[in-house]
């Protein structure tokens, strides 16, 4: 699951412990605003090509 949180930090930057405390803190303000702005952001970073 990749939530708003973790998507805006590299995967290789955290340990696994940290990912699931973000996705954890994604759960609890989950809203279709935070999932819009996760889209976008994964739109961004597909045209942008960053994250590769």
């Amino acid at each position: 699951m990749a939530s708003n949180f973790s998507s805006a930090v590299p995967r290789d930057s955290i340990d696994f412990d940290e990912w699931v405390d973000l996705d954890l803190l994604y759960i609890r303000q989950c809203s279709v605003w935070a999932d819009f702005k996760l889209i976008v952001q994964t739109v961004g970073c597909v045209l942008t090509a960053q994250g590769s």
